[in-house]
């Protein structure tokens, strides 16, 4: 924590950025959330139950922000994460069915309450306008192609996107005492690609790689 702090505190565009539009910054802190417990239950297993439980629940609030991309990102980075190990068959200890169940007990009231007053029209505009078509589709009159992200990166986190390649080199050299380090790695590249193949793109979207 000190050291995403650190990190911003540091890098004045991601103080400007920080600044421009609040609910991107609320979907980095409960995506960092999920990521830092995931992190925890991965290497502090006497507890892990605890810290998937305040996974999900993190879960849920990232998905009051910005919809389902709350849950679907980090959901591809774990898989990517254990695939890349050969650990897919830790999926059965992730606790699934709990953690549905506590999101959803997050999420359900909020949309039951909208529903009620406005039908379909707001969730469905939400999920399907908002999340879907802007990734399925360019909005407005921007293009911008499939290496738009990677300056953005680099300048979103200068002067620490210097260490890039001490950070692959750390997260690579031994998967048995760096798996979060690997797993902070599958994490930006994960997002930055899953982005770059988007239709419509401005910077803020991968602003969850910061931490």
């Amino acid at each position: 924590g000190l050291l995403a702090a650190l990190v911003i505190a540091t890098s004045p565009r991601l103080v400007l950025l920080a600044r421009r539009i609040i609910i991107d910054v609320h979907i980095t802190m409960w995506t960092a959330l999920i990521l830092f417990f995931f992190a925890l239950a991965e290497t502090r297993p006497q507890r892990r139950r605890l810290y998937l439980y305040l996974m999900y629940v993190a879960a849920g609030f990232g998905v009051l922000t910005k919809g389902p991309v709350a849950v679907f990102l980090p959901a591809l980075v774990f898989f990517l994460y254990l695939a890349s190990q050969k650990r897919l068959g830790d999926l059965r200890h992730m606790l699934l069915p709990a953690g549905a169940v506590i999101s959803l007990a997050i999420v359900v009231p909020w949309y039951y309450l909208l529903y009620r007053e406005h039908g379909w029209e707001y969730i469905s505009s939400f999920i399907f306008g908002e999340n879907l078509g802007r990734y399925a589709a360019a909005i407005g009159a921007q293009s911008r192609g499939v290496l738009f992200y990677i300056p953005v990166m680099l300048a979103d986190l200068f002067p620490w996107s210097l260490l890039i390649p001490l950070a692959l080199w750390w997260a690579m050299r031994d998967e048995r005492h760096d798996r979060v380090a690997r797993l902070l790695v599958v994490w930006v590249a994960a997002i930055v690609v899953f982005f770059s193949l988007s239709g419509t793109k401005e910077d803020l979207y991968i602003l969850p790689i910061v931490p």
